[in-house]
């Protein structure tokens, strides 16, 4: 079996999780799908109530669109307007002013009453879009938060070490990524290129004659159909680059990783943008994606390996160790740039207990019981250029951000991953020497 400090465990979990958000995807999927049935049919309404007072014989003319508005249909527009600004005052910005509706013809009309449909439906995906993003998972695991603490585990952090308003998530939410513009901006880009579209379809019909059945089935069609591949895309494209985000914002903060390497799927449908990337090494520091870092476009499935140095923890410092032991400890695949047998003396008097990281990650660990893992650790390791010190003993772990003195999380010897208890097991073999 891999060691989880290998690029195969990394590579693996990633499957896993990747697996866990299409899931996740899928629902939000259908959900829209329901929604944009529902708005369609309002559409056919619209357009079948245009026949209906418009037509002759079953035809609109274009001259006849032209005339001037009737006064009702003027004031049920005002009417629009006025109940969405209510509705979302955020986005008030976005309506006409009332002024400009006692001027419209009937074309006209109609199109402003498609845009207030749009604006609607780009509210409401606003709402569903966010709160996707940023909700939490099934269990207790926030979708993005999982490729974090799979990093975090990577690297030997614990595999639940990011909570849920880590700022690692909050962070990555919401970034202008792509072409300087966030989720929020291209769903409304979406939504008025999809007006657009529908109003030019609607006019270019009523030029060819058509009837009311032909020309609802084709304005149907591309509101349905654009509308779920919008989102559908939006989603995916967001998803790929919140999770490669999250994640190499973990493997950021640890002082010996400074480069990624970029990695594609490397299937028949990998583009040749991404496949010239794959094996390029870039500095962490210097990712934009789009440019040299997932994704590179819409739909894009790439992610990127952290590049770990052969010699991580080279720089070992010990008190009454020799350099066996620390090669020893090496091999069990646990990530440091110190450690000291014994552990490195702290004053335990000045420690707070992260009580809240702790119980949400259920390890149920007092302040007392954590302290006491920290005064009978057997070996203390430092992370994160010396910003954190982990504390090992035969009864339970505590990490300790030791430039804020707080126990960042504690848990008990029966949640050692394989690492740690090969670890303890070197430690235990070294003592008997």
């Amino acid at each position: 079996m891999q060691g989880k400090s290998s690029p195969v465990y990394w590579h693996d979990r990633k499957v896993q999780y990747d697996a866990s958000l299409a899931k996740d995807e899928k629902r939000l999927y259908s959900k829209l799908a329901a929604y944009y049935e529902k708005e369609a049919a309002r559409l056919d309404k619209e357009i079948a109530a245009y026949y209906t007072k418009y037509s002759v014989n079953g035809v609109l003319s274009y001259r006849n669109l032209l005339e001037t508005l009737p006064d009702a249909d003027k004031r049920l527009l005002i009417e629009q307007l006025d109940e969405f600004v209510k509705k979302y005052p955020d986005y008030a910005d976005l309506v006409p002013v009332r002024e400009s509706i006692y001027k419209l013809n009937r074309l006209e009309g109609l199109r402003q009453s498609i845009a207030m449909q749009q604006l609607h439906m780009g509210a409401y995906e606003q709402q569903q879009a966010l709160s996707f993003f940023q909700r939490q998972g099934r269990g207790d695991a926030h979708r993005h938060l999982r490729y974090a603490n799979g990093a975090a585990s990577f690297l030997g952090l614990g595999s639940g070490f990011y909570r849920l308003d880590s700022d690692v998530i909050r962070a990555s939410v919401g970034n202008k990524w792509c072409d300087g513009k966030d989720f929020s901006e291209r769903i409304w880009n979406n939504r008025t290129k999809l007006g657009n579209a529908l109003h030019t379809q609607f006019v270019n019909g009523v030029i060819r004659g058509d009837d009311y059945h032909q020309l609802a089935r084709q304005l149907r069609e591309k509101f349905t159909q654009v509308s779920q591949k919008n989102a559908e895309r939006l989603t995916f494209t967001e998803d790929t680059y919140l999770s490669n985000e999250a994640a190499l914002q973990v493997f950021e903060r640890e002082a010996s990783v400074t480069e990624y390497e970029y990695v594609c799927t490397g299937d028949a449908e990998t583009c040749d943008i991404c496949r010239g990337l794959s094996g390029e090494r870039f500095k962490i520091a210097e990712r934009v994606p789009g440019l040299n870092f997932p994704p590179m476009h819409p739909w894009c499935r790439c992610f990127f390996d952290p590049v770990i140095p052969e010699k991580i923890g080279e720089k070992s410092l010990t008190s009454g160790a020799d350099s066996g032991i620390i090669e020893e400890i090496k091999k069990t695949g646990i990530k440091f740039q110190e450690i000291h047998i014994p552990p490195q003396e702290i004053d335990v008097s000045l420690l707070v207990l992260d009580a809240h990281h702790i119980e949400n990650r259920k390890h149920g660990v007092s302040m007392e019981e954590a302290v006491s893992f920290v005064e009978d650790a057997e070996v203390s390791i430092s992370r994160w250029g010396g910003q954190f010190e982990n504390y090992y003993s035969k009864s339970g772990a505590a990490y300790i951000d030791v430039k804020a003195n707080v126990i960042r999380t504690a848990f008990r010897s029966d949640e050692y991953d394989d690492r740690i208890k090969e670890m303890m097991e070197v430690l235990e073999k070294w003592k008997k020497k």
